[in-house]
């Protein structure tokens, strides 16, 4: 939609005001107040007319709902109770004396101002609806739609099952956890869709012209104009064919770029190629790094968010191996895991400060998975156990070191979004 964009304030207020009107609880200066709204030159009478639109279904839904026998039979219940006398009556008989019975009360004339105002509101917002709002939801019911061209596990639409071929509208869309889907736009735009990389599911809903993502993880093949949502942020595709990986993590949302340009409102600047950019700001994306002992590229500037996944297997109950952190701020020195048999240990400077003990035979495999935020926490997460622990300042990359024979294999060490599908997808 072109135009100025109101503010939430403003929607907050239309659809108080459309709420008092359908209950008829407006006075005249609240019903010329909607109707200025409503017939707003700026541009924002149309989104006025949406969020109308919206809280009058609501509202109407609800009394729908309520019968009119209940509504009645309360309203009866009521006027019985305040007309009832009997404490009074009770008191003043004690006391020798006689209550007055109840006096009739002429039903007040409506106001004429008043009618002639109500029936002015009432036509500008039906053609104000008509136009703007009905005309909305039909455009949005309409255009929203993309088809599936793969499905690997489990994925609903409103709680309905999808299956390749299906059609897709606006309604929310669920992606199991461990399952990916992809879908294709009209424009020739794509995107896998998965859960999110802790094992929750995928949470978004198809526009016309783009994806929302609100949880999980999506991969997009986007045309120039494609336009990707995220909780915190709005970013469109000002290249054809750019690949983008987007994330949501706890409502933060992570976008990189693989390949072409993507314009970040939240940046107010376009991301190019192997750049991202999360909740603290832009970074570099897609970055090398050695296997055994974490660090980075010379010249490369650790990003805040990032995510290490490792496997480690044990032969021997004295088997060791330690993570030790590394960074450029001084005072980040000292902080490092020690890992036995059944046991994380987080140490700083040789000290513990918190350790995680895992239940079961001590010489299970354990499957290791941290995950650094902002630059200002460190989870640590073994199997359904984590903990976290409070930063001085960013990781930036780590060193190995191993005792006995045990086998370690870090699988990932990236920073957000995760850079690829967990299933091949052309393009990526």
């Amino acid at each position: 939609m072109s135009g100025p964009h109101p503010t939430n304030d403003q929607d907050a207020r239309v659809a108080d005001l459309a709420t008092g009107f359908a209950i008829g609880d407006l006075d005249e200066t609240e019903l010329r107040e909607f109707y200025d709204l409503l017939r707003d030159e700026q541009g924002n009478g149309e989104r006025a007319a949406q969020v109308a639109w919206q809280t009058l279904g609501m509202v109407t839904d609800i009394r729908t709902e309520v019968s009119s026998t209940f509504q009645d039979t309360v309203a009866h219940r009521l006027q019985q109770a305040s007309m009832s006398g009997r404490f009074t009556n009770a008191l003043l008989k004690r006391l020798g004396m006689r209550g007055g019975g109840l006096q009739p009360v002429e039903t007040p004339q409506p106001k004429a101002q008043l009618r002639i105002a109500l029936w002015l509101v009432v036509a500008v917002v039906a053609g104000a609806l008509l136009a703007g709002g009905i005309g909305w939801v039909w455009s949005l019911a309409r255009s929203a739609s993309a088809t599936v061209t793969a499905l690997h596990g489990s994925a609903t639409i409103a709680g309905q099952s999808l299956t390749p071929g299906a059609e897709v509208d606006h309604r929310s869309l669920v992606v199991k956890p461990g399952s990916q889907l992809t879908l294709l736009w009209g424009d020739g735009s794509s995107v896998a869709i998965a859960g999110g990389d802790d094992g929750s599911e995928a949470v978004a809903t198809v526009r016309g012209d783009g994806l929302v993502l609100l949880r999980g993880q999506a991969w997009i093949t986007g045309r120039r104009g494609f336009t990707v949502v995220l909780p915190d942020r709005r970013c469109r595709v000002e290249q054809d064919d750019t690949s983008v990986a987007a994330q949501v993590v706890a409502s933060r949302g992570f976008v990189g770029v693989r390949r072409g340009a993507l314009y970040d409102d939240r940046l107010a600047s376009t991301l190019s190629e192997k750049m991202g950019s999360g909740p603290t700001g832009s970074y570099r994306w897609q970055w090398e790094w050695d296997l055994m002992s974490g660090t980075l590229a010379r010249g490369a500037t650790p990003p805040p968010d990032w995510r290490l996944g490792a496997d480690l297997a044990w032969r021997d109950l004295t088997d060791t191996v330690r993570m030790v952190f590394t960074g450029a701020d001084p005072a980040g020195q000292g902080l490092e895991l020690r890992m036995v048999p059944g046991l994380v240990v987080v140490m700083h400077h040789g000290q513990e400060i918190q350790r995680l003990t895992l239940p079961g035979s001590p010489l299970l495999n354990m499957q290791l998975s941290l995950r650094q935020s902002e630059g200002k926490t460190l989870t640590v997460a073994v199997e359904d156990l984590s903990l976290t622990v409070p930063l001085a300042a960013a990781i930036g990359g780590y060193r190995l070191h191993l005792d006995g024979s045990p086998m370690i294999k870090v699988g990932t060490f990236h920073p957000l979004p995760t850079p690829r599908p967990p299933l091949v997808v052309p393009g990526w």
